[in-house]
């Protein structure tokens, strides 16, 4: 979160206002943000169960979730450049 700050501001500081408002709905787009941070941020929580380390199935859920995510962030990267 911090460095999407950072981005805004250094964006709106030496780009002006286009730039700034490109990274401003990078950042807050609701769509792909919300499943980034669901798939990288909340499905790799469950890792600190041992239920589910040790257990095949819901290890290789959470592997996919964490893919997914990370499709997502290179989506959101590539897109709107």
């Amino acid at each position: 979160p911090f460095e999407w700050l950072n981005l805004i501001g250094l964006a709106s500081y030496f780009d002006g206002e286009l730039r700034s408002n490109v990274e401003f709905g990078r950042t807050t787009n609701a769509t792909p943000g919300a499943g980034l941070i669901f798939c990288n941020g909340v499905v790799p929580q469950l890792l600190w169960s041992r239920k589910i380390r040790t257990s095949v199935l819901p290890l290789f859920a959470v592997c996919m979730a964490v893919n997914v995510g990370m499709w997502l962030e290179r989506f959101v990267i590539v897109v709107t450049s």
